[in-house]
């Protein structure tokens, strides 16, 4: 069996092993790792999302009669279905021949919206609708008229690829651009399985221009932070830095992609569609409403876009597999802002490299050690205590905005559980063929089988059992092989030994030794299941009588000629491996195996003498003459045996 420092070796080299092994198939198998990593990620954010007590998630302020939220720095204005059906008739456009039926409105629309979320004090306005090509003259210049006035709005940019896979960055028309606070690019990187999770943290117009996301634009155009600017970003250590004039560092946000072709910030949803207070566009014409509108609104940025079906401005997030619902454009630019802005919801920072690893470390070294050294049930509930314990860590984490990989270190735990298992059992195997190698020729297949089911039934330090020894010899061989050449002596032997080796396994002998012409049989070791010291016993008296009659009885002239004495003795004996270090014997030690040895010597030609242990068990099955008592050198100890008779 393997040693103990071996195993502890192996239990801490395994899940190293199979943590690097992971790491290597994830390098090659990229896009693997992102689909697994997701499917964890979104699970996280379900599980995190606890909807509002005050409003549900989709209902709208005002036009539905939701109460306040003041609390809220951010507001969205939504372009939807009741704006749609509604905003014609009201009293504004009373007499104004403009179009309020269907997306895009007149123009001068937005630009009375914009007047009017200026009058209501928003601090920012967001614009999350593309104005990139002039329509008339009139409509324009209202626009920008409009949006030059509040002074405190940022438009919509874009980035398009063109036939020739060039990308084009297209602003607002220009007199509509020059009239802006800032431009910010909407578009957002989705994901392979279609989910939109990220938005990219900054973009190259050219090597001179750096275009910032919307969210990042509203955020530097915020009066607390444009009082400090012009802010520049940095980018090291997956961090995206906004720096002030100083260098000192204005906002710290953490990237979860960070290469050298794009820099990605993991959106933190705060949850589904309709999460955030959503004001519907029609409601800034309504004037009884404008009252609550200005509570509700001032000293807040206002994120102004659309939010229906039919306009093609809805996507999957996280939450798509919950709720089988897609989120707003302007409603994902609103939680990117919030993931930017506040503290209480900041940007998701990923814990990885070496603290990853240590707490993988840990808990599969508890895994690969309990597999080790306790049963399979154990070690699989142990497994399945250690993805449940991972995954509570993971989502306590998350709940303060810290994300451990999951895919890495579940499939890191299983192989390392796999591998382990698979020691064990090619250990085991092992251990089944030394048994049955070593054991085979010496005992009955049933012995064999009885060891392979019970394996630690076989003591391989030494252990005190009451076992019965056997000790047979043939009288006089010495002189009987004198006459023979050593080939005619060894076949002799062998055609001898075959016929004593078939009683002794019928009878679930261990067939210790051969010493010579001398046989040593030990019954009771191995132990196994049903054998007890009075069966034992009984085997071995039943193995002597059958080995002599069937010496008596054989038809070889040689075997003839041979006559064989038995001793046997019965009592505690050391039984193990026993020898040097690189040489052992599985063997019996003990006074009770010299006596063994000694009433061999003192049996006659066919005698069988056994000791008073043996007697004591067999009395009632076999009949005895009990001899004269007598003393063994070196012992004070008076010994009683008996004949056999047979």
């Amino acid at each position: 069996m393997i040693q103990k420092r071996n195993i502890l070796l192996v239990c801490v080299l395994v899940p190293i092993l199979a943590w690097l092994g992971v790491q290597a198939f994830f390098q090659v198998f990229r896009e693997t790792y992102h689909r697994l990593e997701t499917i964890f990620l979104d699970r996280l954010f379900i599980n995190r999302y606890e909807p509002a007590k005050t409003s549900s998630a989709g209902d709208y302020i005002l036009s539905k009669e939701i109460g306040s939220h003041g609390f809220e720095p951010v507001i969205v204005v939504s372009i939807d279905k009741y704006t749609l059906e509604n905003l014609k008739h009201k009293p504004w456009l009373a007499n104004k021949d403009w179009n309020a039926d269907a997306w895009p409105f007149d123009r001068r629309i937005t630009a009375e919206a914009v007047r009017r979320l200026k009058t209501l004090g928003a601090s920012v306005i967001g614009l999350d609708l593309l104005f990139i090509h002039e329509r008339n003259p009139i409509e324009d210049q209202d626009l920008a008229q409009a949006v030059s006035e509040a002074n405190n709005v940022i438009l919509a940019s874009l980035f398009e690829v063109n036939a020739d896979g060039k990308s084009i960055y297209k602003k607002p028309y220009p007199a509509l651009s020059e009239s802006a606070l800032g431009l910010g690019f909407v578009n957002v990187p989705v994901d392979t399985d279609g989910i939109l999770r990220k938005i990219l943290i900054q973009s190259f117009v050219n090597p001179e221009e750096t275009a910032y996301p919307f969210a990042l634009s509203l955020l530097m155009s915020h009066p607390l932070y444009k009082s400090q600017g012009p802010y520049t970003l940095e980018i090291q250590n997956a961090e995206a830095r906004l720096m002030r004039p100083d260098q000192s560092i204005a906002k710290t946000i953490h990237l979860f992609e960070d290469n050298t072709s794009h820099h990605q910030m993991l959106i933190n949803y705060r949850g589904p569609d309709g999460t955030f207070p959503i004001i519907s566009f029609a409601d800034l014409f309504e004037p009884e409403k404008q009252e609550a509108l200005q509570k509700m609104i001032r000293g807040k940025i206002v994120v102004v876009g659309l939010n229906h079906p039919g306009l093609q401005d809805m996507y999957p997030t996280p939450f798509f597999s919950w709720n089988r619902k897609q989120t707003s454009g302007v409603e994902i630019h609103a939680n990117a802002l919030y993931t930017i802005l506040t503290d209480s919801q900041p940007s998701i920072r990923s814990i990885s490299g070496l603290p990853h690893f240590l707490i993988y470390f840990i808990l599969a070294l508890i895994v690969t050690t309990c597999t080790s050294f306790f049963s399979i049930a154990v070690s699989i509930s142990v497994l399945f205590l250690q993805f449940a314990a991972y995954w509570i860590l993971v989502t306590l984490l998350f709940q303060n905005h810290l994300l451990l990989p999951v895919p890495v270190f579940f499939l890191a735990l299983a192989i390392s559980y796999i591998l382990i298992i698979t020691a064990r059992m090619v250990t085991r195997e092992k251990e089944k063929s030394m048994i049955r190698r070593v054991f085979n020729q010496y005992v009955s297949n049933q012995v064999v089988d009885e060891l392979l089911h019970h394996p630690d039934s076989l003591s391989l330090g030494g252990k005190a059992l009451e076992i019965t020894t056997l000790f047979s010899d043939i009288r006089s061989f010495t002189t009987l092989s004198e006459n023979k050449s050593p080939e005619q002596v060894v076949h002799l032997l062998n055609t001898y030994f075959e016929l004593m080796v078939s009683v002794i396994t019928k009878y679930n002998g261990t067939i210790n030794k051969f010493i010579g012409d001398a046989v040593m049989v030990l019954y009771g070791a191995p132990v196994l299941p049903d054998n007890s010291p009075k069966v034992m016993a009984v085997n071995a008296l039943k193995t002597a009588i059958e080995m002599q009659e069937t010496l008596k009885a054989s038809s070889n002239p040689e075997l003839k000629q041979l006559e064989m004495g038995i001793g046997i003795s019965t009592g505690v004996s050391v039984v193990g491996n026993i020898g040097a270090q690189k040489h052992k014997d599985y063997t019996a030690i003990g006074d009770k195996i010299n006596l063994a040895s000694r009433l061999q010597g003192k049996s006659q030609a066919f005698e069988i003498i056994v000791d008073s242990g043996t007697y004591e068990y067999c009395k009632d099955q076999f009949e005895f003459e009990k001899l004269e008592p007598f003393t063994v050198k070196g012992k004070s100890e008076i010994i009683q045996a008996y004949r056999v008779i047979y």
